[in-house]
Order: structure tokens, then C-alpha cells, then sequence
């Protein structure tokens, strides 16, 4: 979540910042985009439900890069653009897109959840029907958290700045941290340690110990993938703590720049990271690659 106040956060070098973040985030937008495709046409091969859940975040994350675009458009071109209405619609759905990325990793580490705790007790939650109901309620966080943001008052235009909630609006910043990112992240840590414990635990009482640690290996392998990519996240967000803080023009700008690149770095992370993922896009540039018969003669 990004917010900014009234005078202080006005981005004087409009254009070299707009255009440098624009291409981290264009960047972002053709890997996802590349991602989705990739494991929509693998077939059988990366057609399970934590794939879904991966799609679902290149989503997320397709859908926040496009907002940022738009919103660099408005601020280096689209000047003309003055309304307060206007400005609290590029807030609210700049809102949505952060909140749906942070809520569909969390949906990742309650899919593993499923998968390791529960799955032998209740088998209906790994099903596909569950994890697009995950989806769904990743959605439906997304669009209602915002809503304050769209039918108060306290975003208004200012030139040459991002319609983002003031610094100073203090009752709409609070619950928005914690909902927003304070919440899902511990969570999803949470989730994470008690699995670690728990996979710990059954290791050491499982008879067939092979199976088990290939299985616990797995999971843990996945788990950490998610924790990589959250924790890239929290990185790029520290610029933005510090500007609440410190409510320094420097730490604005670096938000600006640091999200859509860390959007960016994620959606590369995880093509290396996801071992399927990656075999089936190495067998595709290697495929293309190879010399024909008649170029080998």
C-alpha cells in the first residue's frame, strides 16, 4: 500500500521517474503475462492447484503494474485530469492491486496448509472447486477493504502526485496496514512455522521415513518459494515505512520506483524457483534452439 500527503510528496523530475517506473512495470506485465500462458498451454503438467494459486498471483500482480501504469499516464501526461473523483477512482483501484497481491500469497501458504495438515481428514479442500473459492474470496478482500478510499473525501487531486490517502489521515492508514499487509503476512509466517512443526513431528513417527521426507521436502520447497517472494515484498515496501515515518520526499520517490520493480523481480523468482515451472520453460527455449536435421548436416 502506498500513501502520500498533501504538499510535501510532489514529484519534481515527473517524466524520468514516471518513464523508469513504467518500464519495470511493463516488465512485470509481459512475465506474468508469459507465466499464464506458459502454464495454460502445459497441459497435464502444471495444471494442479498450486499452480492455479501462482496464476492467480501473476494476476494480481499483472493487475497492479497496469493500474501503476495508468497512473504514471496521468501524472506525466494526462494533466488535464483535475477531478477529485477521478483521483479517488486511481486511488481506489490502486488499493485493490496491492491488497490482492499480498491476500493471494497468503491463499498460497493456506493452500499448503491444506494440503499438509488437514488434507487427511477433510480431502475436499485440496480439490480445484476449494482453491477457485480461494480465488474468489482473494477478490472479494481486494475490492471491499478499498471502498473508504472511494467514498470519502480524504483523497484529492494534486499535481504532480499520485492520488494516494494523506499521510495525515491517520483513522483510514492504520486499519489499511494492518488489514492490508500486517495480517495476511504474519499469517501466512504463522501458518508456515506451525506446518514446519508439524512436518518436524510427523517425520519423526512415520514409519515409511523415504516417503515422508520426500513428501515433507516438497512441501517445505514450496513453502519457501512463497516465503521468498513475501519476502521480496517486504523489502520493497521498507522505502514505504520509512516515508510514514520520516515523511521524507526521497522514500516517496523510492516507492514509486521499488514497487513495480519489485513486482517485476518476484515474477522472475518465480519461473527460477518453481522447479515444474522451470523445466517446462527451459524445454521451450532449448526445443527452439536445436538445429534442425538439415543444419546439423
Amino acid at each position: 500500500m502506498n500513501f502520500s500527503g498533501d504538499s510535501p510528496f510532489i514529484i519534481q523530475n515527473v517524466y524520468p521517474i514516471g518513464a523508469t517506473a513504467f518500464c519495470f512495470s511493463s516488465v512485470a506485465i509481459i512475465i506474468g503475462i508469459f507465466i499464464i500462458i506458459v502454464v495454460y498451454r502445459s497441459k497435464r503438467t502444471l495444471h494442479t492447484c498450486r499452480h492455479l494459486l501462482m496464476c492467480n498471483s501473476s494476476v494480481a500482480l499483472i493487475f497492479y503494474n497496469v493500474v501503476q501504469c495508468n497512473n504514471y499516464l496521468h501524472v506525466m501526461f494526462l494533466t488535464w485530469q483535475t477531478s477529485d473523483m477521478s483521483c479517488r477512482w486511481r486511488a481506489y483501484f490502486s488499493y485493490i492491486s496491492p491488497i490482492s497481491i499480498s491476500y493471494s500469497y497468503f491463499m498460497q501458504t493456506l493452500s499448503r496448509f491444506f494440503f499438509t495438515i488437514l488434507a487427511a481428514k477433510y480431502p475436499t479442500l485440496i480439490t480445484k472447486k476449494i482453491h477457485w473459492t480461494l480465488i474468489m474470496i482473494n477478490w472479494i478482500i481486494a475490492i471491499l477493504m478499498p471502498l473508504g478510499s472511494l467514498v470519502t473525501e480524504v483523497v484529492r487531486f494534486i499535481p504532480n502526485a499520485f492520488c494516494w490517502i494523506p499521510l495525515e489521515a491517520t483513522v483510514h492508514i492504520a486499519p489499511s496496514i494492518f488489514g492490508h499487509y500486517v495480517f495476511p503476512v504474519l499469517a501466512a509466517v504463522g501458518m508456515y512455522i506451525f506446518i514446519y512443526y508439524r512436518m518436524k513431528r510427523s517425520r519423526e513417527t512415520v514409519r515409511n521415513y523415504a516417503n515422508s521426507r520426500n513428501n515433507s521436502q516438497m512441501e517445505m520447497r514450496v513453502l519457501r518459494n512463497i516465503l521468498i517472494t513475501v519476502g521480496i515484498f517486504l523489502i520493497t515496501g521498507i522505502p514505504n515505512v520509512i516515508l510514514i515515518f520520516t515523511k521524507m520526499n526521497l522514500f516517496y520517490i523510492i516507492t514509486i520506483l521499488a514497487w513495480p520493480f519489485g513486482t517485476a523481480a518476484v515474477q522472475i523468482c518465480t519461473i527460477f524457483l518453481d522447479r515444474e515451472l522451470y523445466k517446462v520453460v527451459r524445454t521451450m527455449f532449448v526445443s527452439r534452439r536445436s538445429p534442425l536435421p538439415s543444419e546439423r548436416a
